[in-house]
């Protein structure tokens, strides 16, 4: 059975909720039981319907009608299944263009998408690192964000939003990848208050460079080098919540700013507990004064 407390949902298994069959753990399982019981429930129907029929039936007809009720719902859960799977491939597309993951696994060439989505990536699953594809996304075990899926079925099967968000807040929430929805997102980049870096001249000056690569960013956003946005932001809240004010004899430790970083950018974090490229952003904000060993 699927929990009703799960945060994220696969594909499957929102497809499976939305038909009522989350009593199973997986299409594959629906499709076998029902598939086992197929010739067991043909007999209890002709049995149902014989003129000859005293009365008696050795499995009830209201049973019998779930049954196929439950086969129909099983060939509409895996059409759901497979559309929710292209948009679903749309959004990794867009979260590892925005996040920068695509460096992971991609070819050097990062093109903005083209489709939109209302789907949010809540985890993506990936390949292992040593495989021939290391780090390509798996869209059938990625899951998607309860209030995404509640915006999609509202476009699509309205009766089925509210399984998803009971609250009904989808119908005001904006959600998913859309280039109107991002650019809305965006905003400039404040530098932080003077009085709060009085003793640090230095993140003062990584505060000017930032404001620099922010106004660069500005100029070539026609160039779809937008890409760089959120990771600017994080880099900015990071720097002036982990370097203001900082203790030289009480420096925080590298890992814990990294960690701070890949959790803004919701970064996947490797079984080791890092995250290359929020390593990278994290060794880039620190003072050029200080010295790790």
């Amino acid at each position: 059975m699927i929990s009703k407390f799960k945060r994220g949902l696969t594909p499957a298994e929102a497809a499976l909720i939305a038909m009522g069959l989350n009593r199973f753990d997986s299409l594959l399982e629906a499709t076998n039981t029902l598939k086992r019981d197929e010739q067991l429930f043909m007999d209890a129907k002709a049995e149902i319907a014989s003129p000859y029929n005293d009365g008696y039936y050795s499995i009830s007809p209201d049973v019998v009608e779930d049954y196929y009720t439950d086969c129909e719902n099983l060939e509409e859960a895996i059409q759901i299944k497979d559309a929710l799977l292209d948009e679903v491939c749309i959004a990794i597309d867009w979260h590892d263009h925005i996040s920068g993951e695509v460096e992971l696994y991609g070819n050097g060439f990062d093109a903005q998408p083209n489709n939109e989505t209302c789907l949010e990536v809540y985890q993506i699953i990936r390949r292992a690192p040593d495989g021939e594809y290391s780090f390509y996304p798996i869209p059938t075990q990625t899951t998607i964000t309860k209030i995404s899926l509640a915006k999609w079925f509202e476009a699509n099967l309205p009766d089925k939003a509210k399984l998803f968000d009971p609250s009904e807040s989808y119908k005001t929430a904006k959600t998913g990848y859309t280039k109107e929805l991002l650019a809305k997102q965006v905003a400039p980049i404040q530098q932080a208050p003077p009085t709060a870096i009085n003793d640090n001249k230095s993140i003062t000056a990584l505060n000017k460079e930032i404001k620099q690569l922010w106004d660069e960013i500005e100029l070539l956003k026609q160039n779809s080098f937008t890409t760089m946005t959120s990771k600017l932001q994080t880099m900015l809240v990071a720097q002036n919540k982990y370097w203001t004010n900082y203790d030289e004899n009480k420096l925080c430790p590298q890992q814990e700013i990294s960690n701070f970083i890949a959790e803004e950018l919701k970064l996947n974090i490797t079984a080791n507990g890092t995250n290359r490229i929020a390593d990278e952003l994290a060794k880039a904000i620190q003072p050029d004064e200080i010295k790790r060993k």
